[in-house]
């Protein structure tokens, strides 16, 4: 009888320690899944700028958290914190999970705090990135216009004129860039020698257009075009490629093109 009762004794010790491990375990479980769910992630790392266009081109390193739902990038202008102890970031872009943004329409030639900060699945935000102080400046020319085309005319009447007599002239077209802060095109013409730059001879034409008629042109002498587009800083684009034209005296009525 009392081997007996010692059995059964020994069998309530093992099952009541079994039922207390797994009643700690369920406790330490629930701990971890209730941490998981209120600590904030880590701090984003490598937080850096560079200027753009009319732009400020922010990049970061990857977090190591394997929950991370995006990031939020914040800032505002110096002038707005001067006269308060800590810096209020007035604007919050969600950037969502990437590792790049490009932010446009800031003022150029203004000073901005900016700091990233990482959300995670369960909404928890890391504290700020190390702060940076940026100035953007627009120092990056529109693209170039496209379709740079020119016809010289021999004894042809220019468009919108009614003279009585056909003179010479040379026509040329293009398209402008679709760029943003694109101002306009500055067209340069040099006779007997290509133009190097947008200083290099005379602005026959400049402005927000898309066609020009060069009435001022000596026939038997060859002038060569270059055409740039300009901000409105300005900065200039790269050049078009070269036109050249030249007007020969002739009876007839002729249009060529280059």
């Amino acid at each position: 009888m009392k081997k007996i009762t010692l059995i059964i004794s020994i069998a309530l010790l093992v099952f009541g320690t079994a039922c207390s491990r797994s009643l700690f375990q369920n406790d330490d479980e629930s701990a971890v899944n209730e941490s998981d769910i209120t600590n904030p992630p880590h701090i984003p790392q490598g937080f850096r700028v560079d200027n753009g266009d009319d732009s400020l081109l922010f990049s970061w390193e990857a977090n190591s958290d394997g929950d991370i739902s995006g990031y939020q990038l914040l800032y505002s202008k110096v002038d707005e914190n001067l006269e308060s102890e800590s810096i209020i970031y007035s604007h919050v872009v969600e950037v969502g999970n990437e590792t790049s943004y490009e932010l446009y329409d800031l003022e150029n030639d203004n000073q901005y705090y900016f700091t990233l900060r990482a959300v995670d699945l369960d909404g928890n935000a890391s504290g700020f990135s190390t702060e940076v102080i940026e100035t953007p400046i627009d120092t990056r020319g529109p693209d170039a216009p496209s379709e740079f085309k020119l016809t010289e005319i021999i004894q042809g009447v220019p468009s919108g004129n009614t003279l009585d007599n056909p003179v010479n002239f040379i026509r040329l077209t293009w398209t402008v860039p679709a760029d943003r802060d694109f101002q306009g095109v500055q067209l340069i013409r040099k006779a007997h020698k290509i133009p190097s730059s947008q200083n290099d001879g005379e602005v026959v034409a400049s402005g927000n257009i898309s066609s020009f008629e060069d009435l001022s042109v000596t026939p038997g002498l060859k002038y060569y075009y270059r055409l740039y587009a300009y901000d409105e800083i300005p900065n200039y684009s790269s050049q078009a490629p070269v036109r050249a034209g030249i007007v020969i005296i002739s009876e007839d009525l002729a249009t060529t093109s280059n």
